[in-house]
């Protein structure tokens, strides 16, 4: 990974901490979105930010994910916005929106998480 950022490869870390990924020698993430301990970062952020665009195939998640219709919907309700959830997460909305936008239109993208994502108990995997 880190490899890749040094080719130029975009980075946005969402941790409370401050860690080497943030900013070191050779590397810097693009957004820090720099949460509030015991709080996550809403996996609908990109969805609500940046809709279906950029997907190239219409409706391929209506077709390959069970009850899509129904989530998009309610991701798209204003109590789920990055400006409703920012007192919450304590991450200014025009950051989320921002990195949002960087990772929808990033064409390949990864993403990487610690164990803290898969063992909390509202985790989800998208």
């Amino acid at each position: 990974m880190k490899q890749r950022l040094r080719e130029g490869a975009k980075l946005i870390v969402a941790d409370p901490r401050r860690i080497d990924l943030v900013r070191s020698p050779h590397v810097e993430a693009d957004y820090h979105l720099q949460l509030k301990p015991e709080r996550t970062w809403r996996s609908s952020t990109r969805w609500h930010t940046c809709g279906d665009r950029g997907s190239g195939r219409p409706g391929l998640r209506g077709r390959r994910c069970e009850g899509f219709d129904e989530w998009a919907e309610f991701i798209s309700r204003p109590e789920n916005s990055p400006e409703a959830v920012e007192p919450i997460t304590g991450v200014p909305a025009e950051d989320v929106r921002a990195a949002a936008r960087l990772y929808a239109q990033g064409g390949n993208g990864a993403i990487y998480y610690g164990l803290g994502v898969t063992e909390h108990s509202q985790a989800r995997r998208w």
